[in-house]
């Protein structure tokens, strides 16, 4: 869970309190959250959407993310190796 305003960035985890690989949290929603044909068919849109996404609301708020597509998609796939599959 996070909650991103003009002025700060907060992480919220309810369930655990760890210092783990925030994409988890996502890949956690997409193979629960979907039903296996649709979450094969559109994954990779659904998390590079989620990236640039991300990128977006960076620049926004005055931030830079020093965070690239590739970096992104190896710790997307570290959190499907750890969490969700």
């Amino acid at each position: 869970n996070i909650m991103i305003n003009s002025d700060s960035t907060i992480l919220l985890d309810w369930q655990f309190t760890t210092w783990n690989n925030p994409l988890k949290d996502v890949c956690t929603l997409l193979w629960s959250g979907l039903k296996t044909p649709l979450r094969e068919s559109e994954e990779t849109n659904l998390v590079e959407y989620y990236f640039q996404s991300l990128q977006q609301e960076c620049q926004r708020s005055g931030k830079i993310l020093d965070y690239f597509l590739d970096e992104f998609l190896q710790d997307y796939m570290k959190a499907q190796i750890n969490g969700c599959i």
